[in-house]
């Protein structure tokens, strides 16, 4: 009901102001605090808050009693965000923070709402996390990569490394874990797929019930090929080490918000489109609440949906597409912008007929590098999607190359979209 929270009238914005009030970091705003969690007031007078902000206030502008408590029992935990930049934010959270926040988004979606982090067998192969609770490089066996039911499956910073023995080991522990959902990062998972291909691994492919995807950019080609091969529902997640789960893919083509303990604001980007970017209030981590964060990415609403100036705890935002990064839209030829998603939708429309791809741009220069499928065998003749000379050749020469592998940033995560500075074309 988008009216609940509004209905909880003053106690409801007294105690959302107490929960960022005593944070050394929001001392010049406690004024605005109040109004800000009352959607009739126009009148914000809160800063954004950014990544490098908050990288230079960690952790000594958020100390306060709670934490310092926290700190004190040792019922805390520490992550770093993997950012597809080189700007690393280091996170405190409470132990078995994750645990909680994958309950609460899964209640939204109806395919994953009775699945039990506690019961349920679940298996992830996204980057190979390595942080200061957990180190899953250098082949630890998988006693060592189980955090609670949930099995980490990869041990390695770059999946194009695989070996032969890493797909094997990958395929027998999933039929010995036996999880009914499967967490992955997209790109990983699809040459997982290649690599079982490429050496003819003979064991039965596992199929779990539900796959959940997150990390970065869903790919049409990449989710329809997951779809044929696992033959079971993939899903959209969108979330982050700092804010915790924020929407999650219903099943049914809408990805529905998991809207406590958070607000949310959308600041327009393609306006035609209905494309904005994410800021992002939340408290869902008690021991570093973030006010007003700009997450740098996009998602996009129903072309009949009136957005509204801000979502507060509990109020409905049911989006269409998630649009990747703002730093990837991209300047047409014609003045006109498009996002990763964009680009996405319009070669996954065309007879392009690879799998992995990625722009890469440089000066005077666009190259369409790209997988083939693993079901196309022999290399066929290089395939440009015609949408890209139109959009861009008028100031760039746009070419295209089949390459074997496309390759993670220094983060673990892929991009779609890549500029490459002159030196380091050269």
């Amino acid at each position: 009901d988008s009216s609940t929270s509004r209905g909880l009238g003053d106690v409801y914005k007294r105690q959302m102001h107490n929960r960022f009030d005593p944070v050394p970091f929001y001392g010049e705003c406690r004024s605005a605090l109040a109004g800000f969690f009352d959607t009739r007031d126009e009148s914000i007078g809160l800063p954004f808050l950014d990544k490098p902000a908050l990288i230079a206030a960690f952790p000594r502008h958020f100390m306060t009693r709670t934490l310092q408590d926290a700190l004190r029992l040792q019922d805390v935990e520490y992550a770093t965000t993997s950012g597809t930049t080189s700007d690393r934010l280091q996170v405190i959270r409470p132990q078995g923070w994750w645990t909680d926040e994958f309950e609460r988004g899964y209640r939204y979606c109806p395919l994953l709402a009775d699945f039990s982090m506690q019961s349920h067998p679940k298996a992830s192969l996204t980057t190979a996390i390595c942080s200061a609770t957990a180190c899953f490089l250098d082949n630890p066996g998988d006693e060592e990569r189980r955090v609670g039911r949930t099995l980490h499956l990869n041990t390695r910073p770059n999946p194009n490394t695989w070996t032969r023995e890493d797909i094997v080991r990958i395929g027998e522990e999933l039929h010995r874990h036996a999880p009914r959902l499967l967490e992955v990062d997209p790109v990983y998972l699809a040459i997982y797929l290649k690599k079982r291909a490429d050496w003819a691994v003979a064991d039965t492919l596992y199929r779990p019930q539900v796959i959940t995807c997150s990390y970065e950019l869903l790919t049409a080609r990449v989710r329809a090929h997951l779809e044929s091969a696992f033959d079971c529902p993939v899903l959209g997640l969108y979330g982050s080490t700092e804010l915790g789960v924020l929407f999650v893919e219903d099943g049914l083509g809408t990805y529905r918000r998991c809207p406590e303990r958070s607000v949310i604001e959308l600041l327009p980007v393609i306006p035609d489109r209905q494309v904005y970017e994410l800021v992002v209030t939340s408290w869902k981590n008690e021991l570093m609440p973030l006010l007003r964060y700009r997450t740098g990415d996009l998602v996009e609403l129903s072309i009949d949906a009136a957005p509204q100036r801000r979502y507060l705890e509990h109020d409905a935002l049911p989006l269409k597409a998630l649009h990747g990064r703002a730093r990837d839209v991209l300047l047409c030829d014609d003045g006109s912008f498009v996002s990763a998603a964009m680009v996405d939708q319009a070669i996954a429309q065309s007879d392009w007929t690879g799998l992995l791809y990625q722009l890469e741009f440089s000066p005077g220069r666009l190259v369409f590098r790209y997988t083939v499928h693993p079901a196309q065998g022999d290399e066929p003749a290089l395939q440009l999607p015609p949408v890209l000379r139109p959009w861009f050749g008028r100031h760039v020469t746009v070419s295209a190359e089949r390459v074997d592998e496309i390759h993670p940033e220094a983060s673990g995560k892929f991009t779609t979209i890549r500029h490459v500075a002159p030196a380091a074309h050269a």
